[in-house]
């Protein structure tokens, strides 16, 4: 799987401007790469990502300064054997 979203070098949690309890969390590649360790584990499956950040832009939200890129990664199933890869 392939994409891009806006993601930071600092992930976490940021609120959606004027949505109380609306969020969406912002990824790196480590944190990117965490969230597929998770699915793999309840799945029962193991998933490499490669991420690439954009240079940041620091935007106001909020009324606060943050820091956006733009993450773009793909996501490789891992099959059989340790190191052996295909995509699917």
């Amino acid at each position: 799987m392939l994409g891009r979203q806006v993601g930071t070098k600092n992930p976490g949690g940021v609120q959606r401007m004027g949505e109380k309890g609306k969020g969406r969390y912002l990824h790196d590649g480590e944190s990117m790469q965490r969230l597929w360790d998770e699915i793999g584990e309840r799945t029962g499956t193991r998933w490499k990502v490669k991420a690439e950040l954009s240079h940041g832009v620091d935007v106001l939200e909020g009324g606060e300064e943050v820091e956006r890129s733009m993450i773009r990664y793909v996501v490789k199933k891992l099959w059989g054997g340790q190191g052996v890869e295909h995509s699917t």
